[in-house]
């Protein structure tokens, strides 16, 4: 979208974070409102992105509009337009259908070409050399990383002027040569309207950032869905655009692939988590009561993202399940134990205070290692959601779990499982 000789890039590099008081996001707000009054001021478009630039979207916020005409889709963006635009919170808003740049176009004469017996194309070639650089050759200079090209060009003022044509000629089959601007018309100053189209849907789009306390785009899609006349999805492209269809993309349904993964992913690890430990002890309860502390890490997890003022992204999931592996070793150890003292002829009651100690430490060594090994990502701007997972998830679910799976197998299946190990064992 940034490849047209008019658009440009300008990268601001920030001095070190230690030698500056305030973050690169605060800078970055205080600059956004002086750069889009510069936009307005020039009638020129501003969009403000900070690197990392996240998932490979074309704007945080990103909305699809479908539509029967190209008429319905553009009075559909221009509602949702209006709608953003009434909230701070959305900034650099653009869309896709405003008018490109005027061309100044020149249109071939076919019938002076025919007299003066000239192809449109040899006419068509020359004006291409005449408004565009030629790559004649690249030197292999061992002094750049790159070869050089030796580009052949006319001059920028011819390029400008009003004639840029005059002085060149063409070959032509009757008279040898024919000078070249005979056999074009007036130039014409032409605009165009670009086109989008999508999964073979004709399409036009609407932009935006976002920026405050709330910078994820799902809160700003819903604080405006209410708003929206008109029919909203997210999940597929609509194949049914007898009627304007606002499809949700950008961060938010990046998010939304990712979380719905992740969560049939975890879903499916449960299962298999079931399975094996089924097979293990044999009884159907014992997984239950084993899988039963993963849910408190939750405990954990959410007041982590919270003290630290970490976002739940996906890297946050991520470690919410891989935290679930942890857990249930811990669980596992603590049945294995208890299962292993009731199989010697112990107490119920006993032998269940008894595993919350004896199995404490192994627990704390591997809840420890766990902290420590992602410490140290966990100012990574990325992955810090994974190590908040972790860390936290791991600390609150081993603490109690201690005391919830003893207390969850004595007050379920103690007495019971005291039955079936002593009968097995004779």
């Amino acid at each position: 979208m940034r490849q047209s000789d008019f658009m440009a890039d300008l990268q601001v590099v920030l001095k070190d974070k230690s030698d500056r008081s305030r973050s690169s996001h605060d800078i970055i707000a205080e600059l956004r409102p002086t750069i889009a009054n510069f936009g307005k001021r020039y009638n020129a478009v501003t969009k403000v992105l900070e690197i990392p630039p996240g998932p490979p979207v074309m704007a945080t916020f990103v909305a699809e509009v479908y539509g029967p005409t190209e008429e319905s889709r553009i009075k559909a963006a221009r509602d949702l337009q209006e709608v953003i635009e009434q909230y701070d919170d959305f900034v650099d808003v653009d869309v896709s259908f405003r008018q490109a740049r005027q061309r100044l176009v020149y249109s071939f004469n076919r019938a002076q070409g025919g007299v003066l017996g000239v192809p449109a194309l040899h006419a068509i070639q020359t004006g291409y050399f005449v408004f565009n650089d030629v790559s004649m050759y690249a030197t292999a200079d061992v002094t750049h990383a790159e070869d050089v090209p030796i580009m052949l060009s006319v001059s920028q003022t011819v390029r400008s002027g009003e004639q840029p044509l005059k002085g060149q000629k063409v070959m032509s089959f009757e008279s040898g040569t024919v000078d070249i601007d005979r056999l074009f018309n007036k130039p014409e100053f032409k605009e165009s309207q670009p086109l989008f189209r999508k999964n073979l849907k004709p399409v036009v789009y609407v932009f935006s950032e976002l920026t405050g306390e709330e910078e994820a785009p799902v809160y700003g899609i819903l604080k405006i869905q209410d708003q929206i006349q008109h029919k909203v999805q997210t999940a597929d492209v609509p194949w049914d655009t007898r009627e304007p269809t606002i499809k949700w993309d950008g961060e938010w349904f990046i998010t939304y692939e990712v979380f719905r993964d992740l969560g049939a992913a975890f879903a499916a690890v449960l299962v298999l988590i079931y399975i094996f430990v089924l097979g293990w002890f044999r009884s159907y309860t014992i997984p239950l009561l084993i899988m039963a502390p993963i849910p408190i890490s939750l405990l954990g997890i959410v007041p982590g993202h919270f003290l630290t003022g970490t976002y739940f992204t996906a890297t946050s999931m991520i470690g919410f399940i891989a935290g679930a592996g942890i857990i249930v070793r811990n669980s596992i150890i603590l049945v294995d134990f208890i299962e292993l003292r009731l199989s010697h002829g112990a107490d119920v009651k006993w032998a269940c205070i008894e595993a919350g100690v004896v199995r404490y430490r192994p627990m704390i060594l591997t809840a420890s290692a766990v902290i420590v090994g992602t410490a140290v990502i966990l100012f990574d701007p990325i992955f810090s959601g994974l190590a908040v997972s972790l860390m936290f998830g791991s600390a609150v679910a081993t603490v109690l779990s201690r005391v919830l799976v003893p207390a969850l197998y004595y007050w379920f299946i103690g007495e019971s499982r005291a039955k079936e190990l002593q009968e097995a064992d004779q």
